[in-house]
């Protein structure tokens, strides 16, 4: 999934919007077929821009006995799909409850998907030293479970919260890692696209 289209404004500059990260909880893999396909559909939903439609199909499987890490894997995906509408206050919420369930499990990969999101919601409400924070409290957790996709995401949103806060060498260098884990996993139109970003930090560097 490529980053967010959407943008942060600061001043007269605009800034790319950064990218949720998403956990299945085992749900994409469930023997609960009408879990399993919720879970699916409501995925597609968002990623079409339905967020609406998937927040009620989510909401509906929170009623078929989730387990604890099922739980957090609905709520992390209720929480993108506000992120998505731009309502940061529910996002935080959802990813809050979620926060809670990754714990009681002992998740980490949920613990690291969340973590990534409240950061990505300070980070969009302009409090750039809290997600910085919260950016490298989950890229530990990404990298202790060997998760490379979601390391990426998390680098390239370090590099645009620091571009946003013009420290340009740390931005590249945020970059950079980010742009090489998408080459060695094949991610061709994530690693363009912040190649992209990178292009725009080093002219600035250079300037």
């Amino acid at each position: 999934m490529l980053f967010s289209q959407g943008v942060i404004k600061m001043a007269d500059k605009e800034f790319p919007q950064g990218k949720t990260i998403h956990f299945s909880g085992g749900l994409e893999n469930s023997a609960d077929k009408k879990k399993k396909d919720n879970y699916k559909k409501a995925s597609t939903l968002l990623e079409q821009g339905k967020e609406g439609e998937a927040i009620d199909i989510l909401r509906k499987t929170l009623d078929l006995d989730p387990t604890i890490n099922e739980r957090a894997a609905l709520f992390v995906l209720i929480g993108n799909c506000h992120f998505a509408l731009g309502e940061m206050d529910q996002a935080a919420s959802r990813y809050r409850g979620a926060e809670s369930s990754a714990k009681q499990a002992r998740d980490t990969e949920g613990a690291a998907a969340v973590t990534a999101n409240l950061g990505l919601v300070n980070h969009v409400n302009g409090e750039i030293d809290q997600a910085l924070e919260l950016y490298d409290s989950a890229l530990n957790l990404e990298r202790a479970i060997g998760n490379r996709a979601g390391a990426a995401t998390i680098l390239t949103n370090t590099g645009i919260a620091y571009w946003q806060n013009e420290e340009l060498k740390a931005a590249l260098d945020n970059m950079e890692q980010a742009v090489e884990i998408y080459k060695d996993i094949e991610d061709k139109g994530s690693e363009k696209l912040v190649a992209g970003y990178l292009k725009q930090v080093d002219a600035e560097l250079k300037a």
